[in-house]
């Protein structure tokens, strides 16, 4: 048992260190909790985090495993680092963390915590007790101390699949930044400027977003628009590939990996999402954080975020047609700004750092048998105003 007094120390575990949602959550929770836990972190030497992990921890305290690969010499190694560094408890982040931290976590009698970030609902669709995923998900979780969902949406999906029961997941909603004050203009006789994130994966669905862009391209849009889509994937080639096919080329600009994704929000009006599932998604409540209204596809995360006709648009999943006929509602700047106003109001009240790290240190302190519970570190709000591109 940890002593009261102590700082406990965590071991995080997570697959993938590359650009995506669950490596900036482990980056912005240990940043607000780092003067109340001594972190350790387990996870591959990808770009860009594996970097920032080191910056923020130093590299004593980050052991390189495979990227989204079981070994048993990393799982041998990890438990060595655990005993030696009188490891607590491990977090595990993801399913690659959890095959990692909830073997080690069992072999080495410590205490752990697992986040799943996204439970995909293709169980659903198939007789869920022939899902290897649900039952790698419902063993681990019998060595599990306890699962946090980023999202009530998760949570159903998760007991749907019978990987746990209500009582056993904890809900802790994602927290980002606080982001900038904006004001968004009329677009007339200036391109209305779209924003989408994408791994190019069957689930952030990149298909859609093209059938997407080529129905916005027959629409009579004041000033045109332009997309511009940020995120590397395998399917990256083949999706560039199909827009020349379809003469969309000129419409679309592909940035690839974006270090900073805000300063790309902020030079855009709305951001659009075609994913199949989320779990809480991040880029989603980045751009609401800087004011940007929302057209995303209607499923588990995307829902937990967007308040349909208040702070953004939600379609049916597979319509591209509705969500085209959303983003024409959103070339009326007045709606694009009342949208993004109540965004950053949502951002604020639901989804702050600092309540997503109390939380998860609340659930520390408990799994490990202490009371005394410290604050974190509250994130500093911006509060310049911004003024799109088109108003400059």
């Amino acid at each position: 048992m940890v002593e009261i007094n102590s700082r406990p120390r965590v071991m995080i575990s997570i697959a993938r260190a590359d650009t995506g949602g669950a490596p900036e959550h482990v980056f912005q929770l240990v940043k607000a909790l780092e003067d109340q836990v001594e972190f350790h972190i387990a996870c591959p030497a990808d770009r860009p985090y594996y970097q920032r992990f080191i910056t923020m921890l130093g590299q004593d305290r980050i052991l390189e495993i495979p990227h989204r690969r079981l070994t048993f010499s990393a799982l041998k190694a990890m438990a060595r680092v655990v005993r030696e560094k009188n490891i607590d408890l491990i977090h595990s982040h993801g399913k690659g963390g959890g095959v990692y931290g909830r073997p080690v976590a069992l072999a080495t009698g410590r205490k752990v915590v697992y986040t799943q970030h996204g439970m995909s609902p293709d169980a659903k669709f198939k007789h869920w007790f022939l899902d290897y995923n649900v039952w790698l998900d419902f063993i681990l979780g019998k060595f599990t101390d306890a699962s946090i969902c980023v999202s009530e949406g998760e949570k159903i999906e998760t007991v749907a699949q019978h990987v746990a029961k209500p009582h056993e997941l904890t809900v802790i909603p994602n927290g980002v930044p606080n982001g900038l004050q904006r004001h968004h203009v009329n677009t007339a006789g200036q391109p209305l400027s779209l924003v989408s994130v994408s791994r190019f994966d069957a689930q952030k669905n990149p298909d859609e977003l093209l059938e997407i862009i080529d129905h916005l391209s027959r629409r009579n849009i004041p000033g045109g628009f332009h997309m511009t889509v940020l995120g590397v994937g395998a399917g990256k080639a083949e999706f560039e590939q199909e827009l020349v096919n379809r003469s969309l080329e000129n419409l679309v600009t592909m940035a690839g990996a974006v270090s900073d994704v805000r300063r790309v929000f902020r030079r855009s009006d709305m951001l659009v999402s075609t994913s199949t599932w989320e779990g809480m998604p991040l880029a989603l409540l980045e751009a609401m954080s800087e004011g940007l209204p929302i057209v995303a596809s209607n499923v588990v995360g995307n829902r937990d975020v967007v308040d349909d006709g208040e702070s953004g648009y939600l379609y049916p999943l597979g319509d591209p047609e509705s969500a085209v006929d959303a983003i024409v509602k959103l070339t009326d700047a007045s709606i694009r700004q009342s949208f993004g106003e109540a965004g950053r109001k949502i951002i604020g009240t639901r989804h702050s750092i600092a309540h997503m790290a109390e939380q998860t240190l609340r659930l520390y302190r408990k799994i490990l048998g202490t009371r005394s519970v410290h604050q974190p570190k509250t994130e500093v709000s911006e509060n310049e105003p911004v003024v799109p591109k088109e108003a400059a």
